[in-house]
Order: structure tokens, then sequence, then C-alpha cells
């Protein structure tokens, strides 16, 4: 009778695990149709929350895979350079989903610790590629952490034909000199003059990146 009930609780243990990422991805979907605004309630509900229950938060990952909790508690934690969650970020960086991924870089970016440049260089230096999406995320990490060595691998993307809309322009907010501001010019000036969208994106972009640099340096 006794062996019975334990296996009836590890059968219902193993049910509840198949079945709970189903259910929550169920649930979350139903409230996002519901509710489009939802995930901007949670935020803000987020916001007036301590750190510490929001690394709590963060566990969900482990249990509850579909809940958007985990992300947003993250956005929160590092909008807020909250240091201490920075060691169970590092740790991301090697969850086998690719968007988790991703959240953990662009947090331990916006936190700035330097504990984080080790893993993140180890992301840059696999290279650019498909298979490496990563890559231009953990490099405009490691700009927002101010971390100079990667500087002359952005100039070089910045020089690349591609190089107004690479991202490059973002990270000389964060790392480009005052020597640097000839070739952003140059890229600007570059971009032909319309109304198309996307050029006029990449035009407030290089000029956002000369006006942090000149800040910076004292231009």
């Amino acid at each position: 009778m006794k062996n019975k009930k334990i296996y009836i609780w590890i059968i219902i243990f193993l049910a509840s695990i198949i079945l709970l990422p189903g259910f929550s991805f169920l649930y979350w979907t139903l409230t996002v149709s519901f509710e489009p605004l939802a995930s901007v309630r949670i935020h803000n509900e987020f916001e007036k929350l301590p750190s510490d229950v929001l690394i709590k938060k963060l566990q969900l990952y482990n249990i509850d895979p579909a809940s958007p909790y985990p992300q947003i508690a993250m956005e929160v934690l590092a909008s807020r350079k909250e240091k201490v969650v920075v060691p169970y970020l590092i740790k991301l960086l090697k969850s086998w989903h690719p968007d988790r991924r991703y959240q953990a870089i662009r947090a331990l970016g916006l936190i700035g610790d330097e504990r984080a440049v080790e893993p993140l260089l180890k992301i840059v230096n696999k290279g650019e590629s498909k298979e490496n999406r990563s890559y231009r995320s953990a490099l405009l990490s490691l700009c927002q952490i101010g971390y100079g060595p990667v500087r002359p691998i952005i100039l070089e993307r910045l020089k690349r034909p591609d190089g107004a809309r690479n991202g490059s322009a973002k990270m000389m907010e964060y790392i480009g000199k005052k020597e640097d501001i000839t070739l952003l010019e140059e890229k600007y000036n570059a971009i032909r003059e319309d109304n198309d969208a996307v050029e006029s994106i990449e035009k407030g972009s290089i000029k956002k990146a000369i006006e942090a640099i000149k800040q910076r340096e004292g231009i």
C-alpha cells in the first residue's frame, strides 16, 4: 500500500512537469488575447516591488518557462542596475533558450557590472555569424559596460557598407572618442536624403552617437 502511494505521487509529479508548460502557455496566450496591455500592467506592478522579491520571480524560468514574470522582473532589475543579480544573469547566458540568453545579455549591459565582461567576451570571440545571433548584443553590452578593448571591432563594423545599420552607431554612444566623430559624420552624410523611415532611423542613431561623444568628451 505504501509503495502504491509512492508510485501515485511519482506519476502526479511527472504529469505536472509535462503538463504545466502547456497549461501555462495556454493561460498566458489567452491573457494576452483578452488583455493586450497585460505586460505593461505587470511591468508597472513589478516596479513597485523590492528587488529581493523580483529576484525570486526570476526563478520561475526553471518552473514556468511560459510565464512573462521572469523577463519583466529582469527588465526592472536591470533598470535599477541591481548588481546582486549579475551572477544569475551570467548563468542564464548558457540557457538553451535563445530569448533568455538575449535578455540576460541586454540586462548585463544595462547593469554595467565588470563581472560580465569575460562571459560576454566568450560570446563575441565565437565570431559574427547566423549561428551566433548573440554576437551583436554582446558587443553592445560590452560597450555599455565601458570595455575599451572592443573599440577597434566597433570601428571596423562602422566602416563596413552596412555600418549605418549594423548597430555600430549605437555602440559608439558608449565607447566612441572625439577622433571617431569624423567617421560618424561621413556615414551620416552618405545616407541619402528622402522619406525612407529606415534611413531616418539610421541618421538619428548616428546623430545621437555624435552628441553622446561630444558630451562625454566635453566638446
